[in-house]
């Protein structure tokens, strides 16, 4: 585990994709604007937590840390998030709160394992029907965005546990709600 939290870090050394048995990177609360480079050698890496930075985009090449479990980008500038985020098979939690993000990419059906997605206090205008194929999600917070409405086939997330649609612009909810269990 390396934790570089609160500093002043805009990059990372290229010598950083040697550490290839590094399972825990966290580099909050630093300067980062992009998703460095070294990392994509880290075939290892589980825990990725670059929150509270200046990160504006998150390259296609994040697919390449296929082991990843948990991936916090959470307090950022980030305007989308791309289609690779789908061949991530062993995500258990995406944070994409507190960004600028207009649309969540169709390719996060590919994320079943997903047990929590936070993209509250966004752009969303809609939600991507595929959301309903991450069908292990027990947390799903949608607040402070710019919902109008919600896929009838969030009925298909049958363990949610928490679904928070706060302040959004909703004018109707789809019946298929009635059918979640909690």
């Amino acid at each position: 585990k390396i934790n570089m939290t609160h500093n002043h870090l805009t990059s990372l050394p290229e010598e950083m994709r040697n550490l290839t048995n590094l399972r825990e990177l966290v580099m909050v609360k630093n300067k980062l604007e992009s998703l460095p480079a070294a990392l994509e050698g880290l075939s290892h890496l589980r825990n990725l937590s670059l929150s509270h930075n200046n990160l504006k985009q998150v390259a296609a090449n994040l697919a390449n840390l296929s082991a990843l479990e948990f991936l916090h980008l959470d307090n950022n500038k980030l305007n989308s998030v791309p289609e690779s985020i789908g061949r991530l098979p062993d995500l258990l939690e995406l944070w994409l709160s507190h960004n600028l993000i207009a649309y969540l990419p169709p390719q996060i059906q590919g994320l079943t394992n997903m047990t929590d997605l936070r993209a509250d206090h966004n752009r969303l205008t809609s939600l991507p029907e595929e959301v309903g194929k991450c069908v292990r999600l027990t947390e799903l917070r949608l607040s402070f965005n710019m919902l109008t409405q919600i896929p009838e086939n969030i009925s298909f997330l049958t363990t949610l546990d928490l679904l928070h649609l706060n302040d959004n612009q909703l004018r109707k909810l789809p019946f298929e709600m009635g059918t979640l269990s909690s």
